[in-house]
């Protein structure tokens, strides 16, 4: 079964385990017929290439030029803002950003929902 981790909004460090609803494993037998799967192991060439892992060139007005999601992901999400998560995608970035020290950032979610904006 598999399991996601949740952050104390105090601390940002990982504090309980949770198992997800067996029913949205079940989800993955429709992928492409009752909904896009937004994964890059998704099942629609739609949804993999919507996935933030993948590498998709874009520029964003305010931060600039990026390869994928995933590397702006963590660029907002550090305080380093590290310009080699400009050219990262998928894990490449993912594994980058893990030494880095990681900031909350007002309106995250809607600075990413604007940059998939422009990735489309």
């Amino acid at each position: 079964m598999s399991t996601a981790k949740l952050f104390d909004n105090n601390t940002h460090q990982r504090t309980q385990t949770i198992s997800k609803a067996p029913a949205t494993l079940e989800l993955l037998d429709d992928d492409g017929v009752t909904h896009i799967n937004l994964w890059i192991n998704g099942r629609t060439r739609l949804g993999k290439m919507l996935a933030h892992f993948y590498e998709s060139p874009f520029v964003h007005p305010y931060f600039g030029p990026f390869n994928s999601m995933e590397g702006f992901w963590h660029y907002i999400q550090n305080k380093e803002r590290d310009d080699a998560l400009r050219s990262l995608s998928n894990m490449a970035a993912k594994n980058y950003a893990k030494g880095m020290t990681w900031c909350r950032v007002e309106d995250f979610h809607k600075i990413i929902m604007a940059a998939n904006y422009y990735k489309i």
